[in-house]
């Protein structure tokens, strides 16, 4: 993974998931698609609740 998918894993943890969803629609595309494989899921509104439990 990458430093900057790994940032985003320790920033959006415990954040509200509407707000880390915003957040990834401004994030590059390479580093979401990152984090979407890491949590196994295409759908923004999920990777925004995994992001937020930090798991």
């Amino acid at each position: 993974m990458t430093v900057q998918a790994m940032n985003c894993l320790e920033l959006y943890r415990g954040g509200n998931p509407s707000t880390i969803k915003q957040l990834l629609k401004n994030q590059k595309a390479s580093v979401v698609a990152e984090l979407k494989n890491h949590f196994g899921t295409d759908d923004l509104d999920k990777l925004a609740v995994c992001l937020s439990k930090g798991k």
